[in-house]
């Protein structure tokens, strides 16, 4: 059964504050340090579960998100076999290059066209709750993050600790092209509620 229907239990507004707690401490962290945030960092960890978690609710398919991005990730993010590997990519990508908030911006700014790759229980779909999530995610704009693009398999799990990779981060341009979305026609993937309810279980909800 296709994520249509949000799960008992589900509370957007606790994962939304926890979610804002892991930015405040990251950039308390860099502010202290001087130096980027990598995947030794606790709230990293954290936040990249709660990201994921509400970025997939109720998605019709990754291909989207990817699209937002100009030019798009093709070559890592089509190497990678599950949705699950590609939300994970998207979300790091997005934090290496400091767009995560714009392209989540862009979500709520055309909804008409998000709509149409998300199903209605998703929290892109409603503005109360992405206004709280942008509201934390453009504290982000100027934490820089160090995470290498090749080395942890992510169709398997997040990565844990840091490690030096050798490929190269292609940076985005923060310019959306929105009539290519409005024609967008990839294969989308379901999602599962039994999968969100799991992610759900992992966050403690």
């Amino acid at each position: 059964m296709a994520a249509t229907k949000r799960p008992a239990g589900i509370n957007f507004d606790k994962i939304l504050q926890s979610l804002k707690d892991d930015i405040h401490e990251m950039r308390h962290e860099y502010e202290d340090s001087s130096l980027p945030i990598n995947d030794d960092n606790k709230h990293l960890h954290q936040f990249c579960d709660r990201m994921e978690f509400i970025l997939k609710f109720g998605i019709k398919g990754w291909h989207f998100m990817n699209s937002l991005i100009d030019p798009p990730v093709n070559f890592r993010f089509f190497q990678l076999k599950t949705s699950i590997g590609r939300s994970r990519y998207f979300i790091r990508y997005c934090l290496v290059h400091q767009c995560l908030a714009d392209i989540v911006q862009q979500c709520v700014d055309n909804a008409s066209i998000t709509n149409q790759f998300f199903q209605p229980e998703s929290l892109l779909l409603s503005s109360k709750l992405t206004s709280n999530l942008l509201e934390g995610l453009y504290q982000l704009c100027d934490v820089p993050f160090d995470l290498p693009s090749t080395v942890h398999d992510l169709d398997v799990s997040w990565p844990t600790y840091a490690r030096q990779g050798s490929a190269i981060w292609h940076p985005p341009s923060r310019t959306v092209s929105l009539s290519s979305l409005s024609s967008y026609t990839s294969q989308m993937v379901q999602s599962e509620l039994a999968d969100v309810q799991y992610s759900a279980g992992r966050l403690g909800i």
